[in-house]
């Protein structure tokens, strides 16, 4: 039997994303292959908060992509990523080089 577990997100535009984040498969049922084990729990947890780490991420920077005060958008000096150590382990999150207008 496989169990697959996924996260959806629904971003400002009301698109879906659908994630997959964990398989557990049972050959045979037993007490002892009820549920999840705790590695299992942590491996799910650990990808539902790397996921919605990801996503706000990506949705702050949309959201901020552009001058608060002339409203051009920023020009991207280059990318990389952040990591941010959350509860359940070290996230990396996208991390542009904007270039802010002379306004």
């Amino acid at each position: 039997m496989e169990f697959r577990i996924e996260v959806s997100c629904v971003d400002d535009d009301g698109i879906e994303h659908r994630h997959d984040l964990l398989s557990v498969y049972r050959t045979e049922m037993s007490m002892t292959s009820l549920g999840m084990t705790l590695d299992e729990g942590k491996a799910l947890l650990g990808g539902l908060q790397g996921y919605m780490v990801e996503q706000q991420a990506v949705s702050w920077l949309a959201r901020h992509r552009s001058c608060p005060h002339c409203g051009r958008r920023y020009v991207c000096k280059g990318s990389g990523h952040r990591t941010v150590s959350t509860v359940y382990g070290q996230v990396a999150v996208p991390s542009p080089r904007w270039r802010c207008c002379p306004c």
